[in-house]
């Protein structure tokens, strides 16, 4: 079990170090639009019509503050990651692995090689952890033995169950969790 904990938190540590990333790029995609639209754009809306440029305005400011919330948002999950044996995940497997009810990969598009293994929850939480290709079968074997009962591998058909009755796939339903822990699993998932 040691062993399963080590690659559980490399991959933890990884997935923290992608969301931190990417809420800081996309923070800084943000600010950096506001530059252009503030110094470089400013002379080009002078010359356009009040209802153009206010529609134009408009449209920048919506797409920034988009940008900014996805940013902050990623951030925020990346936080959450922070102390990795207080994560939500970490948690759940310690303290309720049958609550886990299927593990799969998701290949990445790039050719970094690099994947994303799924984790999904009886009540509809999914967690994605960012790992390189020759840890994600250590990985998934690790997460399958916290939680024995989860289905693992992927099949098109399995979303619509999953959607339909999370509980098929063999979990205990959050109802029954709440139940046992006296209604307190917040501080256990986003």
């Amino acid at each position: 079990m040691a062993q399963d904990f080590e690659i559980i938190v490399k991959s933890l540590k990884r997935t923290r170090v992608f969301l931190f990333a990417g809420g800081i790029s996309f923070i800084g995609l943000a600010i950096g639009s506001i530059w252009v639209i503030a110094f470089r754009m400013a002379p080009v809306l002078e010359n356009l019509s009040v209802t153009f440029r206010l529609a134009l305005i408009t449209f920048y400011v919506l797409a920034i503050l988009i940008t900014l919330r996805y940013g902050i948002t990623i951030l925020v999950r990346g936080m959450r990651w922070w102390d990795i044996e207080q994560s939500p995940l970490f948690t759940l497997l310690k303290e309720y692995p049958h609550h886990i009810v299927w593990i799969f990969e998701t290949p990445s598009k790039d050719k970094r090689q690099e994947l994303t293994v799924n984790v999904w929850l009886a009540d509809g939480e999914k967690y994605r952890l960012f790992v390189k290709e020759d840890d994600k079968d250590p990985l998934i074997q690790a997460l399958s033995r916290f939680a024995p009962k989860a289905r693992l591998g992927y099949q098109p058909e399995w979303v619509k169950e999953y959607k339909q009755d999370p509980s098929i796939f063999g979990a205990i339903p959050i109802a029954d969790i709440r139940k046992s822990t006296g209604g307190n699993t917040n501080a256990h998932f986003f």
